[in-house]
C-alpha cells in the first residue's frame, strides 16, 4: 500500500545533516569511549568536532612547601597544563582530515555542555557514561543525564 502522492519505488529520505558534534571528555578512560562513535559520525557526514572539557571552579591542591607562585598561577598553570591536555586528546585519537577544535570552559558541566552546544549550533553532543547502578545514581545524579534533559539536539550517551 503506498500513499497516494508517493510512488512506490520513491523511498522517504529524513533530511538528516550533521555539520558538528560536540564531544566531552573529563580525561578518563570512560569519556575516551565516546571518540570512536564520534569519529564515525564526523566520517559519515563530514561534520566538525568540537572536543570539550568543562572544569569546574574548585580550589587546586597546592605543594605549599614546593610551589612559590599565587594561586592565581597555579589556576593558570592548571588551566594551560588541561588545555595542553585536551590538544593531546585531539591529535592522539581523531585523524587529520576530520575538524577538530578544542574548547576548555569552567563552570557546572551539564549547563556548560548546553550552552556550548547551543552556541556552537551543534546537531549532536557525544558524551560517555558511566552507567552506575540506581542508588549511586540517585545519590550523585549524573551529567550525562542532565544534558539529555535540557539539551536541545540529539545526545548520544555511550555507555562504560
Amino acid at each position: 500500500m503506498s500513499w497516494p502522492d508517493q510512488r512506490r519505488d520513491e523511498a522517504v529520505q529524513p533530511d538528516c545533516r550533521i555539520e558538528t558534534i560536540l564531544v566531552t571528555t573529563d580525561f578518563s578512560d570512560t569519556s575516551e569511549r565516546a571518540f570512536e562513535p564520534a569519529l564515525m559520525l564526523a566520517r559519515k557526514f563530514g561534520a566538525k568536532i568540537i572536543l570539550a572539557h568543562v572544569e569546574e571552579p574548585e580550589l587546586p591542591y597546592v605543594d605549599i612547601e614546593n610551589y612559590s607562585g599565587s594561586l592565581s598561577d597555579v589556576t593558570r598553570d592548571l588551566r594551560v597544563q588541561k588545555g595542553d591536555w585536551l590538544a593531546h586528546y585531539a591529535a592522539e585519537h581523531f585523524v587529520p582530515h576530520v575538524e577538530v577544535k578544542i574548547e576548555l570552559l569552567s563552570g557546572v558541566p551539564h549547563v556548560e555542555i548546553v550552552r556550548m552546544a547551543d552556541a556552537w549550533g551543534a546537531d549532536v553532543i557525544v558524551m560517555a557514561t558511566l552507567g552506575r547502578g540506581v542508588v549511586s545514581h540517585a545519590l550523585m545524579g549524573s551529567t550525562t543525564e542532565r544534558v539529555l534533559r535540557r539539551s536541545t539536539c540529539p545526545v548520544m550517551a555511550v555507555r562504560d
